[in-house]
């Protein structure tokens, strides 16, 4: 693997599309064991397909930002849709090597390498690694004494029950939950809470309903600890300390990051999801990763490490020239 010495992560606004670069560039970082200069910008604001921005980029219709032609990078890391064709672009300027997550949505040609889900469609190509799932910088689950203070200062559990960490995705553009499938999912959590033995703390994603919120909050703010979303968000240490977590099956991201955080993880698979999810989630039940959450939780899991080892070896085996 080829050394860098300069690294240039681009992302859209979501902070799956920052973890994912970070992983990344860890797992990278780890392989050469060299320091790089990183840089991190944010390509927002673009709604035309990504062909038009690449062609606009290319007759200079669209200008890079000047720090994104300032810098010089050895190597580009991106993730999010809009940040492939000003990869491809500064790829083309600088003669750097570049590396995509998920579909880039334009020629593939324009990459060194591509990183595509197992669960997503798309052409075997010679520049394409498949990995499970989504990428997890497993640096998000460590902590000094003193943020572990502050965040035990917030969430305050009970020192002799075991701790459930439960992460609450929501709807997308084409499924929502149901009133059915919200109040089945509460019935199933209020079977552990009368078991007395568990704190749950409740977790909610930027898609979570209000409506979703409201019932959750309702039923078990007064005995749990439910985030209210303006505090410091506490959820990759809850990540990090749980006995278990339960997380709904509409997030594939948080899925990931409860099942690299080693712990138990158990999964709420709604009736209302796409196929490729369904088939993601069956994959995890077979290999041992995650269990169907049925209102019963158990420690009784296979060896997580393998989860993401796939990809690890093929980055290690993957010699960019």
């Amino acid at each position: 693997m080829k050394k860098f010495e300069r690294i240039l992560i681009l992302t859209d606004k979501k902070k799956s599309s920052l973890n994912q670069t970070s992983a990344v560039k860890k797992y990278l970082m780890n392989l050469i064991k060299s320091k790089a200069i990183v840089k991190s910008m944010e390509i927002t604001g673009f709604r035309i397909p990504n062909i038009l921005i690449w062609f606009f980029l290319k007759i200079k219709l669209i200008k890079p930002y000047k720090e994104l032609i300032d810098f010089v990078p050895d190597l580009i890391i991106s993730c999010g849709r809009v940040t492939a064709p000003f990869s491809a672009i500064l790829k083309k300027n600088t003669k750097c090597k570049n590396i995509h997550i998920f579909k880039p949505n334009i020629n593939e040609k324009y990459f060194d390498l591509i990183l595509i889900p197992e669960h997503d469609r798309y052409s075997e190509k010679r520049n394409v690694i498949r990995f499970n799932g989504a990428l997890v910088n497993k640096d998000k689950f460590k902590f000094k004494s003193l943020e572990k203070k502050k965040f035990l200062n917030i969430i305050n559990p009970p020192v002799k029950k075991e701790l459930v960490t439960v992460l609450i995705g929501g709807d997308n553009k084409s499924k929502s939950y149901t009133e059915q499938e919200i109040d089945q999912f509460i019935i199933l959590i209020e079977k552990l809470q009368k078991e007395k033995k568990y704190f749950l703390c409740f977790l909610f994603s930027r898609r979570t309903s209000l409506r979703f919120k409201l019932k959750i909050e309702r039923k078990f703010s007064k005995f749990c600890f439910v985030w209210n979303g303006e505090e410091n968000n506490p959820f990759w240490y809850l990540l990090s300390t749980s006995d278990y977590i339960i997380v709904t099956g509409d997030s594939i991201s948080m899925t990931c990051e409860a099942i690299e955080s080693q712990n138990p993880v158990f999964v709420y698979i709604p009736q209302r999801i796409k196929k490729k999810f369904k088939q993601f989630h069956s994959n995890n039940f077979i290999n041992g990763y995650t269990k169907k959450f049925k209102g019963e939780l158990s420690k009784s899991f296979s060896k997580k490490q393998k989860f993401q080892n796939d990809l690890k070896k093929q980055l290690s085996e993957y010699f960019i020239k």
